[in-house]
C-alpha cells in the first residue's frame, strides 16, 4: 500500500505542474496576441466563499463560454451585464472577461473582434 500512496502523490504532483504550466502558457499567449469582443455574464455560483461567473461571447459566429473568478465583484454587479472579453485568435476558448470594462447595449462587436480594446 505504501507504493500506491507514493505513486498517487507523484501523479498528483505531476498533474498540478502540468495544469500550472498550461495556465502560464495560455496566459502568455493571451498577453502576446489577443483580440477583443463582448461577453455577457450568464450565470454565477458560490463555492468556498468565492464567486464563479460564467460568460458567453461570439467569435466569427461561433459561441464560446468562459469562467471567471474575480475577487471583488458580487453577482448583483455583473449578472446579465456585458463586458469586453479578451481572447486568443487561434484558440478563442483561451479568454478572459474584463470586468473593469463594461459595455453599453448600443455597442456591437464585429464578428472577427477588434484588434485593440475599443474606447466607447
Amino acid at each position: 500500500m505504501k507504493w500506491f500512496n507514493k505513486l498517487f502523490a507523484i501523479a498528483l504532483f505531476v498533474t498540478i505542474i502540468l495544469i500550472a504550466g498550461k495556465l502560464i502558457v495560455d496566459n502568455k499567449k493571451l498577453e502576446s496576441d489577443s483580440k477583443y469582443t463582448i461577453g455577457l455574464v450568464t450565470e454565477s455560483n458560490t463555492r468556498s466563499f468565492r464567486y464563479y461567473y460564467y460568460f458567453d461571447y461570439n467569435v466569427d459566429g461561433i459561441q464560446y463560454s468562459g469562467l471567471a473568478t474575480p475577487h471583488s465583484y458580487k453577482p448583483s454587479q455583473v449578472m446579465g451585464k456585458r463586458f469586453y472579453v479578451r481572447y486568443y485568435p487561434p484558440n478563442p476558448d483561451n479568454s478572459e472577461i474584463l470586468f473593469d470594462h463594461p459595455v453599453s447595449d448600443s455597442v456591437h462587436a464585429p464578428p472577427e473582434g477588434w484588434g485593440k480594446l475599443p474606447l466607447h
